[in-house]
């Protein structure tokens, strides 16, 4: 009898210990299990961290190219406007623009010229047929490009390059006629006299009309560089026509000093 007790509870024990045996692996098995989940929480928790961080990367980089495209576009056309409308003013006077050496910055600040040129000379602009063609093409343009927004990228594109072109035919076209019309504001006295005080040892001297006109005030500065000034003396013509135009290059080394005062009106000679 008391040998099958001792049966019996060596059982039990054993029962007991493979109990918490299973207990303890139990445990470990849920303890394994809240780590792993920690784990894939963790790793979820970086996805959407990362996938947060992606849109709003996403969402920067497109308002950095909205900024780019509202900077740059402008950028380029203020950059072509200034360079034809200083390129057809000095091509009037038969000056190549290259020799000026005007700085990269400054066409931009001269495409202020055309804007301001468009209220100043509105009445000779709006006689300009090739404008006013150019001005109802770029309506129709911009008209054909919200037509259009609802349809494919690709149509969208085909606008986008036809307004771009038309816009720069606009600007083309304004830019020469505001510099043409400039060229002959100046031409009718609305420019700086320039008064020079030439050295008396000049290798090439220069042309006894163009002494006479600078010693009675009558050159009209046009433009200066390192090296030179440009001047403009112009000859009555006939009767309602322009008067005739002489454009000097005086090198800045035949010059003691000179002085520039405001046009009193149109002088020629």
């Amino acid at each position: 009898m008391n040998c099958n007790n001792n049966e019996s509870l060596e059982s039990n024990k054993d029962k007991i210990l493979n109990a918490q045996e299973l207990q303890t692996k139990f445990t470990e098995a849920q303890m394994q299990m809240e780590e792993l989940q920690n784990k894939i929480e963790l790793i979820e928790n970086e996805k959407k961290t990362e996938k947060l961080e992606l849109e709003r990367n996403k969402k920067t980089f497109s308002l950095f190219e909205k900024i780019n495209a509202i900077i740059i576009i402008p950028a380029v056309y203020s950059y072509f406007s200034g360079w034809l409308y200083l390129y057809y003013y000095y091509y009037y006077f038969g000056i190549d623009l290259d020799s000026l050496e005007i700085s990269f910055y400054s066409f931009f600040v001269y495409s202020w010229a055309i804007l301001k040129g468009i209220y100043m000379y509105k009445n000779n602009i709006i006689d300009s047929i090739a404008i006013i063609i150019s001005i109802i093409l770029l309506v129709i343009s911009f008209i054909f490009l919200v037509i259009l927004r609802k349809y494919s990228i690709y149509s969208k594109g085909i606008s986008l390059i036809f307004v771009g072109f038309i816009a720069f035919v606009v600007c083309g076209i304004l830019a020469e006629n505001i510099a043409f019309i400039k060229a002959e504001d100046v031409r009718n006295g609305h420019a700086d006299i320039a008064i020079f005080n030439l050295k008396k040892d000049i290798l090439n001297p220069y042309p006894e009309n163009f002494i006479k006109m600078n010693e009675k005030g009558y050159l009209i500065l046009i433009a200066q560089t390192k090296n030179s000034y440009y001047v403009l003396w112009q000859v009555a013509g006939e009767e309602g026509a322009m008067p005739l135009m002489f454009v000097y290059e005086i090198k800045k080394s035949d010059v003691i000093s000179f002085m520039i005062r405001p046009n009193p009106g149109i002088k020629h000679f």
